[in-house]
């Protein structure tokens, strides 16, 4: 038994030639982790900035004989939160973009274009959940993590698998429409 709200219908439409379309796997609690991250690192990015611009405004700093700033703590500051920034940005763009015959996967360290002719089949796949796994040509593969679904007890969930249509759908790939074994490829 799953609580929450059931999922929403799915609309098929058959007219997706030339269109791009970009879909982002994160969940509402993920969000809310990057808008955190985000404001944390730009807190910590600000405070790096006022502490080089006044550096009578860090705390109790003991005063430089010129008059210069600590230069270690404030970038430091500055460092950790641009980095937090970027990794939140990141954490944000994780997704797949699909049209123009052409794959773009975001992974959170590594963004991946590949070519629609480029790609073998896409199925649904046991991992950790019933998770999307792009086969290529040169028989390698690409796991989109970030999309896994149902646990695989449980049959995956017809939005999941709609959308993993639809993405095979604009591509112009085949696929299975049933969840695959890995021993069976």
């Amino acid at each position: 038994m799953t609580l929450g709200p059931p999922d929403p219908p799915v609309r098929h439409s058959t007219h997706l030639t030339g269109t791009t379309h970009t879909e982002r796997f994160l969940s509402g609690f993920a969000v809310g982790w990057a808008i955190a991250l985000l404001l944390f690192g730009c807190f910590w990015l600000l405070l790096g900035i006022e502490a080089v611009a006044d550096p009578s405004s860090f705390g109790n700093n003991p005063p430089n004989p010129a008059g210069a700033p600590n230069g270690w703590g404030e970038v430091a500051f500055i460092a950790g939160g641009a980095g937090l920034a970027l990794l939140a940005i990141r954490l944000m763009r994780t997704g797949v973009k699909a049209g123009a015959g052409k794959l773009t996967i975001y992974n959170m360290w590594r963004t991946r274009v590949v070519n629609a002719s480029d790609i073998r089949a896409i199925n649904l796949e046991e991992q950790a959940g019933w998770t999307p796994r792009v086969h290529l040509a040169d028989e390698t593969s690409i796991w989109l993590g970030y999309f896994s679904g149902a646990r695989v007890t449980e049959p995956p969930k017809p939005r999941q698998t709609a959308k993993v249509d639809r993405l095979r759908l604009l591509l112009g790939v085949a696929g299975d429409v049933l969840p695959v074994a890995p021993e069976s490829l």
